[in-house]
């Protein structure tokens, strides 16, 4: 990678971090509760909208980490190889998501692995005398 390539890319993720920080600042004013609303209704909404919100933060967050740990390996000098396998992550994949910390064999591993333990993630399940009980 030139160093013209790692000048821009280094531009580019911070722009990023500050887009993020702002959207994080945003999202955790939507985090407060307020007791204003009495109908019953309106709290299941404000709590789902809140519910929300949690999921949009801890996604922002993830992706700042990702972007503080780029800005990080540019400055150790090791920016663009994977963090699991070490491999060069490829140059196409880093103009697009420049703080991808994965190459595209380790992100799909990783990807397969969440979605595996995601789905075996289920409801206890009730026995046959809980069920006779409900």
């Amino acid at each position: 990678m030139t160093e013209a390539q790692v000048v821009r890319i280094k531009w580019a993720l911070e722009a990023k971090r500050e887009e993020l920080v702002a959207d994080i600042r945003k999202q955790v004013s939507e985090l407060a509760i307020g007791d204003s609303v009495h109908d019953p209704t309106d709290q299941i909404q404000n709590m789902t909208q809140r519910d929300v919100a949690v999921d949009n933060l801890h996604r922002l967050s993830q992706t700042l980490s990702s972007v503080e740990h780029s800005l990080g390996a540019i400055t150790d000098g090791c920016y663009g190889c994977c963090v699991e396998c070490g491999e060069p992550i490829a140059p196409r994949r880093l103009e697009i998501v420049p703080w991808a910390t994965h190459c595209i064999g380790c992100q799909a591993h990783l990807e397969q692995v969440v979605t595996t333990s995601n789905s075996r993630a289920e409801l206890p399940r009730l026995s046959l005398g809980d069920r006779e009980a409900a």
